[in-house]
């Protein structure tokens, strides 16, 4: 005998089912988008698509911490993405006031792992990779804010994956996203340090987060980085196999100029060289200079204005060089003293000043 199921008796469990669905749909929906999330972020430093922009991929927008001290202009902001049973990274973004040596930025193995670094075409001087931003706050804030001797306050945006250093995680963003934090975190230290009148003529330019464009190319030894004049001496060179190779050179409109050189030889010797006459950097180097020597680098003065020049080795390159010391008394490092030099007379002619002081 066959069973006739009554209709009526099937709504209320197609209606039950129906609303779990709606339900686990709407909990999927707020766990693993941005739906109905959070308009801005750290008492409205950042918009949520700034915050987005930074943190690629799926998942809720959270902040996990927001800290600010007064006196010190010292702030903090921690932000990631959240999921829930989907298979995603969960990114992590934090921004914060670094008080650093002048030209640490340019010396330190954390920046120099660069990752074809770009800088700020004009504006604020600063810098971008795919996993870390600096901008450096302008000089005309540096006297409200406490600092140690030689250090000057930068705001950086750096991502990972919240467990690991920047360094060892996988994950990556958009250099003008991450550019874009920091720039937006530097205008909170400079209004709230009261130098805002001062600074904002020079600083609040619409495109003041855009950056220099990079050029690849086989590197000329009558030109090396497209600097004429500018010239390696034979001990930069220390094995017969160890020539030039390629390089890849910053725009020189920006607010740094830079170039990565990659020789050739075994292990893939390196080193990277950099220019700025930016107020706000050249004045960075010389407040460290006051407190302890330039490392490989020098600021240098001419009659139309000051330029910092840095170089620094890779670890490669380092090593190759300092395995090449005899024992007796030869110093393998003597000859970047000319290096920083030379790059100094040619920028020096590209830019048509006199009376500079090497």
């Amino acid at each position: 005998m066959t069973r006739i199921s009554r209709p009526g008796l099937l709504w209320p469990a197609l209606a039950a089912l129906l609303s779990c669905m709606v339900v686990l749909a709407g909990l999927l929906t707020w766990w693993n988008t941005d739906l109905l999330g959070k308009d801005d972020f750290c008492d409205g430093m950042f918009s949520s698509s700034e915050v987005s922009a930074a943190l690629e991929g799926t998942g809720r927008l959270a902040e996990e911490e927001y800290q600010q001290a007064g006196r010190s202009h010292w702030l903090r902001c921690e932000m990631k993405r959240t999921s829930r049973f989907v298979d995603s990274s969960k990114p992590h973004v934090s921004v914060a006031t670094e008080f650093l040596k002048g030209d640490e930025v340019f010396q330190s193995p954390v920046w120099q792992k660069r990752e074809r670094m770009a800088f700020t075409e004009h504006g604020l001087a600063g810098g971008a990779t795919r996993k870390r931003a600096w901008v450096l706050v302008p000089k005309e804030c540096w006297g409200g804010i406490p600092l140690r001797r030689g250090s000057v306050p930068y705001l950086t945006a750096e991502v990972s994956d919240g467990r690991n250093p920047p360094q060892a995680s996988d994950v990556t963003s958009s250099p003008e996203a991450l550019l874009q934090l920091a720039d937006r975190a530097t205008q909170r230290v400079i209004d709230d340090a009261g130098c805002a009148r001062k600074s904002s003529g020079r600083y609040r330019a619409p495109d003041t987060t855009a950056l220099t464009s990079a050029d690849h190319h086989r590197s000329d030894r009558e030109s090396i980085c497209g600097k004429r004049g500018f010239t390696l001496p034979p001990d930069a060179f220390p094995t017969a196999d160890v020539t030039l190779g390629r390089e890849r050179t910053t725009s020189a409109s920006g607010t740094v100029w830079a170039c990565d050189l990659h020789l050739q030889g075994k292990g893939g010797p390196s080193l990277t060289l950099m220019t700025t006459s930016h107020r706000d950097t050249v004045a960075a180097a010389k407040r460290q200079a006051t407190a302890e020597s330039l490392n490989n680098g020098k600021v240098v003065r001419c009659e139309q204005g000051e330029m910092y020049v840095g170089l620094w080795l890779h670890n490669r390159y380092l090593d190759l060089l300092l395995d090449e010391d005899d024992g007796h008394g030869r110093r393998p490092l003597a000859f970047l003293g000319d290096v920083l030099t030379s790059l100094a007379k040619s920028q020096a002619a590209k830019n048509e000043w006199n009376g500079c002081h090497f």
